[in-house]
C-alpha cells in the first residue's frame, strides 16, 4: 500500500506533565501510524520519559537538544486522538496519522547549526514516508517542495514531511528564518516490505570515564530484543585487548578487535552483542590494571545483519583538518567515527554527530563533546563513497571501525572511535 498522510493536528497549549491532551483532531484509524512531535518548557533533550495512548503504544525515536521529542505508534490498535506524556516540564505537541502499513520507523538523518538556513538531508528509499522536525531560536519559514505541517513555526518549531518517488533518494529540506542556533531530526516510515539494509535505531554519546568494574549507560532507551549493539569501549591503558570481560542485561558481547597502534596509543575496541535477548542499556567492563578506567558509547541497529567484518584501523597525524573516508556500495549503508586530541568542529552533513542525534547533546555536558577532544559521528546513505573530515588546528586522528552487512547485499560500515 502508498503511504500517505490522513489527518494533522492543529496542536495543543501548554499541558503539565501526566495529563493527557489531543494531538490530533479526530480519532485515529486502527491500523494506522502516528507521528507524535513533542516540544517541552525544557532546553535539555529527552525530557519526556514515558508515554501512553488509547491508540496503541508509544515508541521513543529520538530527542533533539532543544527540548522536542518525536515518538510513534507504528501501528494504532485503538481509535483515539490524546497522549499522556511523562516529563520533566510542561509540554506542547502535535501529530500526524499516516495510513499504509509502513514496515518500520527509523531516524534518518539529523542536523544542529547556528545560521538563516536550517537544512538536514535525510535518505529515503522508494515510496518512503519522511518527515523532519526542526526547532530553532526564531520564526520559520518552511522548506521549499515538502508539505509543511503547520505547527508553531512562528514561535520557532516546525515540522515538514513528504512521500519520496519510485528511486531511493537523499532529500533535503531547507528552512529559512533571520538567524539562530537551530536543531533538526528526520523520521522515516519504510515503506518497502523487507528492506535488505539495517537502520540505525538510536545512538548514544556515553558517559565520562569511571572505574574497572562500574556500570556504565550506552544506550539512551532500552533496545529492543533483537536488535545489534555495538559498544565503542576507551580505556586509559597503552596496551591491546585491555579490556577483558564485558557483561550486560541485553545479552552477551564480544570482541571485534582492538587498536593501539603498536602500543603507542590508549586502547580502543569495539565489543557486539548480535542479537539483544533482553531490553537493557547498560553495560560492565572489566579492564585490569592499577587505576584502570574506561568510557564507552552505543549504537543500536535494526534490520536483518548477515556479517560483521572489523576494519582496518586509521591513524593519521592532524593539521588543518582530520579526515576518515570510506567507501561503500549498497543502500542503507550505516556508519560511525570519532577522533582523539583537538578538533574545531563536528563533520559536515549528511554526518550525524552523536552529540545531537539522541544524547546529551552538543551544547549540553557531553563527555563525547568536541572540547574534550573526542567525537563520533554516523551517516545513512546510497550508493555513494562519503568522507567526514573534522576541522583541527592540530593533533591526531584515531579511527576503528566495523563493516555490517546487511541482509542479502547491504554493506554497512560503521567507523567507530
Amino acid at each position: 500500500m502508498t503511504l500517505a498522510k490522513v489527518q494533522i493536528g492543529t496542536g495543543t497549549g501548554a499541558i503539565s506533565s501526566g495529563t493527557a491532551g489531543n494531538v490530533l483532531n479526530a480519532n485515529c484509524a486502527v491500523g494506522n501510524t502516528v507521528l507524535i512531535f513533542l516540544a517541552t518548557e525544557s532546553s535539555a533533550q529527552n525530557d519526556v520519559t514515558a508515554m501512553t495512548s488509547p491508540m496503541g503504544t508509544c515508541i521513543p525515536l529520538g530527542s533533539i537538544y532543544g527540548n522536542v521529542d518525536v515518538w510513534c505508534i507504528l501501528k494504532t490498535t485503538g481509535a483515539g486522538k490524546a497522549i499522556t506524556p511523562t516529563c520533566g516540564h510542561s509540554w506542547f505537541g502535535v501529530a500526524m496519522e499516516v495510513s499504509g502499513g509502513p514496515y518500520a520507523a527509523v531516524l534518518s538523518g539529523a542536523a544542529i547549526g547556528n545560521s538563516t538556513s536550517p537544512a538536514v538531508s535525510i535518505y529515503a528509499g522508494p515510496g518512503d514516508f519522511v518527515a523532519t522536525v526542526l526547532t530553532s531560536d526564531n520564526a520559520l519559514t518552511a522548506p521549499g517542495g515538502w508539505s509543511d505541517g503547520g505547527w508553531a513555526a512562528s514561535s520557532g518549531y516546525d515540522f515538514a514531511y513528504l512521500v519520496n518517488g519510485a528511486s531511493a533518494a537523499n532529500l533535503t529540506a531547507t528552512w529559512s528564518q533571520s538567524s539562530g542556533h537551530w536543531y533538526i531530526l528526520g523520521v522515516r516510515l519504510i515503506a518497502q516490505a523487507a528492506p535488505q539494509g539495517v537502520y540505525v535505531k538510536q545512538a548514544y554519546s556515553g558517559p565520562v570515564f569511571s572505574n574497572s568494574g562500574t556500570t556504565q549507560k550506552i544506550l539512551d532507551v532500552p533496545c529492543l530484543v533483537g536488535s545489534y549493539v555495538i559498544a565503542y569501549i576507551a580505556t586509559n591503558q597503552t596496551g591491546a585487548n585491555s579490556v577483558t570481560a564485558v557483561s550486560s542485561p541485553m545479552g552477551t558481547f564480544t570482541r571485534l578487535g582492538s587498536y593501539t597502534n603498536g602500543g603507542t596509543e590508549t586502547d580502543m575496541e569495539i565489543w557486539v552483542c548480535p542479537s539483544a535477548a533482553s531490553a537493557g542499556q547498560t553495560i560492565t567492563a572489566t579492564v585490569p590494571g592499577g587505576g584502570a578506567v574506561y568510557t564507552s558509547q552505543g549504537l543500536e541497529i535494526t534490520g536483518p545483519v548477515s556479517a560483521v567484518n572489523w576494519q582496518t584501523p586509521v591513524t593519521a597525524l592532524g593539521g588543518t583538518s582530520m579526515t576518515f573516508a570510506v567507501s561503500y556500495g549498497a543502500i542503507d549503508s550505516a556508519w560511525v567515527c570519532g577522533i582523539s586530541d583537538v578538533p574545531t568542529s563536528a563533520p559536515a552533513n549528511p554526518f550525524v554527530a552523536f552529540d545531537g542525534y539522541f544524547g546529551l547533546g552538543v551544547y549540553g555536558n557531553n563527555t563525547w563533546a568536541l572540547s574534550q577532544g573526542n567525537d563520533a559521528a554516523f551517516a545513512t546513505a546510497g550508493n555513494s563513497a562519503m568522507t567526514a573530515t573534522w576541522p583541527a588546528a592540530s593533533g591526531r586522528l584515531n579511527v576503528v571501525g566495523v563493516q555490517i552487512l546487511g541482509g542479502a547485499s547491504a554493506d554497512n560500515f560503521l567507523p567507530f572511535c
